[in-house]
């Protein structure tokens, strides 16, 4: 693990400066029905945060393994679902 990787309790490894918001992000999608939120959902719960703090949280937490995509084609734009692992 990298000098500026925190490890919490709930076995989240992402950098320092995502600690809590990307624990707040991984719970959020642990606790929603099935495990798992749509890209719009999950949106809806972190309009606190900016987009580039959301989109840094996702991309980390994909990185290490804490969520999983899933992508379900629709007539439009593809529907993608985050799924904690």
């Amino acid at each position: 693990m990298a000098k500026h990787e925190v490890r919490h309790e709930d076995r989240l490894a992402v950098p320092a400066d995502f600690g809590f918001p990307a624990q707040r992000v991984l719970r959020d999608i642990r606790q929603a029905e099935g495990g798992r939120l749509t890209r719009t959902q999950l949106y809806r719960k972190t309009k606190h945060l900016t987009s580039k703090e959301r989109e840094n949280i996702i991309t980390s937490l994909l990185e290490t393994g804490e969520i999983r995509p899933e992508k379900e084609e629709t007539g439009g734009a593809p529907r993608v679902t985050y799924m904690a692992s």
